[in-house]
């Protein structure tokens, strides 16, 4: 498996880099200023600006003065990852006088969406068998949903854990086709790297490689030498990291322990999966726009107009038709189980549940997959096409002018 890109692959991501480097480029025009002669003050300006509902500029910090800056229990390795990067920064502070922390995130993540376009594009095209224009227009889908759109742009992790899982969903699928299973050595790796940068990221791994091995998952090269030693391994490094760290001195139990404070049992879980799960994740309110929950936002809100209400419908019943047409299929249930495990870990438990669509990237890939069985050759198929289109129209229609109008307005140099 490469990354060698294919005839078919370079206009349309051609085309997705554009409209990605758009993007960053409001993002940069609005908060780069503040970097460019970086001191405590400009950061404070930037953090009294920096109002992306709940995602969190940890990552800028960590590239700019190199901490453990983030949570080692739930981001083992994340902080050492961008030390390369942390490092260039300097090298180019040191060159050009200017912080360049927030472009260097931006080249990251537009790096990150490239590989997510390519294994998303992939996955339609090689395991489900669309033709590429069908696999243009759900990638267009999935990319015009409100927080996968966000994620590929804002200053946090997400973006950077998405291409990987849509990997190991691509690579599960290639490997059901040809009856095959994963090797010890990619299990081990794909669960360490994953998990790395967010450790619940490492059950998605397990989920694909037990779907995609079937019996041959329990044996002991791939359960206990391809997932449960980088699991380990994992939690030896997060407990070395939590001693060392500058940010605590706590054992480590009570690192693990400080997770339970993400977990909120008495929210409403059906105004969750209306308004949060399946509604802010895919498309904006209004309303308390990129609010965050800790800064005056509700919990649940709702929309403005009965018709985006609609839309959820569509999308919600598109995904179940998909599911359902695709019920025979191995890979179906391994989409579906990923879904799961998320409304179980969000909405079961309840973990990250107050502001749960920040989460969208971890998921929301199994959407335009499940997809993919209605948009096969059918009677059905130009119908289903054109429903999908006229969706994806109205998600990048509107997150445009509301992201454009947001990342415009006036930075607030004062207080």
């Amino acid at each position: 498996m490469t990354f060698n890109l294919r005839r078919d692959e370079r206009l349309p991501l051609l085309v997705f880099v554009a409209v990605m480097v758009f993007f960053h480029t409001l993002m940069l025009q609005k908060f780069f200023p503040l970097f460019i002669d970086f001191d405590e003050e400009s950061w404070r300006q930037f953090l009294r600006n920096y109002h992306m509902s709940g995602f969190d500029p940890v990552s800028l910090s960590v590239i700019t003065h190199w901490s453990q800056a983030f949570d080692i229990v739930r981001h083992p390795l994340l902080a050492p990852m961008l030390f390369p990067i942390y490092l260039i920064n300097r090298l180019l502070w040191w060159l050009t006088g200017m912080n360049c922390a927030h472009l260097l995130m931006a080249l990251l993540l537009l790096a990150a969406n490239m590989g997510s376009f390519v294994y998303l594009r992939r996955t339609l095209t090689d395991v489900l068998r669309l033709s590429p224009a069908m696999a243009n227009l759900l990638v267009g889908l999935f990319f015009s949903m409100a927080y996968v759109l966000l994620s590929s742009f804002v200053d946090d992790h997400f973006g950077l854990s998405m291409p990987l899982l849509i990997y190991t969903v691509y690579r599960s699928g290639c490997l059901i086709q040809q009856s095959q299973t994963f090797s010890r050595r990619e299990a081990f790796w794909l669960t360490f790297i994953v998990g790395s940068i967010t450790l619940s990221n490492a059950a998605i791994v397990v989920i694909a490689v037990g779907l995609t091995s079937g019996k041959r998952f329990w044996h002991k090269e791939l359960l206990v030498d391809g997932i449960m030693k980088p699991c380990l391994v994992l939690l030896l490094i997060g407990v070395a990291l939590q001693h060392l760290s500058d940010i605590t001195q706590a054992a480590p139990m009570q690192g693990i322990t400080k997770q339970m404070k993400w977990i909120n049992s008495g929210t409403s879980r059906v105004d969750v999966l209306t308004e949060n799960f399946f509604g802010e994740s895919l498309q904006l309110h209004r309303e308390h726009l990129l609010g965050d929950v800790l800064m005056k936002r509700p919990v649940v809100v709702h929309y403005t107009h009965p018709a985006q209400y609609v839309v959820e419908a569509c999308l919600v019943a598109l995904l179940v038709a998909g599911l359902w047409r695709g019920r025979r299929d191995r890979f179906a249930w391994l989409l579906a189980a990923i879904l799961a495990f998320n409304l179980l870990l969000h909405i079961g438990i309840g973990f990250a549940i107050d502001e749960v669509y920040i989460m969208t990237s971890h998921w929301a890939f199994v959407v335009p997959l499940l997809m993919g069985w209605l948009l096969q050759p059918s009677r059905w198929q130009k119908a289903v096409a054109g429903l999908i289109l006229l969706i994806t129209i109205w998600l990048a229609a509107y997150h445009t002018v509301l992201l454009f109008r947001y990342l415009t307005w006036p930075l607030m140099l004062w207080g």
